[in-house]
């Protein structure tokens, strides 16, 4: 089940999947969620995997004022530093 952490001023969506020394972080592409890794995890034991949505994406808000690149670098960085 999905949690959010606020980052930046946008609320994203994650989830840590499976158990291990490591984490895999999955990035999305367009139209993609969440729920979209789960297989892939799942398909990847010993690891930690972490998934989440961008902003603007399915399960995370989308706040005023363009989406870019780095800014989607720096909520990741945030994200990240937060768990």
């Amino acid at each position: 089940m999905a949690e959010t952490t606020r980052v930046n001023g946008a609320d994203l969506a994650w989830e840590l999947l499976g158990e291990g020394p490591d984490t895999v972080v999955w990035l999305n592409g367009i139209a993609m969620s969440i729920a979209h890794w789960r297989p892939f995890a799942e398909g990847l034991p010993g690891h930690r995997h972490l998934c989440h949505d961008f902003r603007g994406q399915v399960l995370s808000n989308k706040v005023p004022g363009p989406i870019s690149l780095a800014g989607q670098a720096r909520d990741l960085e945030a994200l990240l530093d937060s768990l």
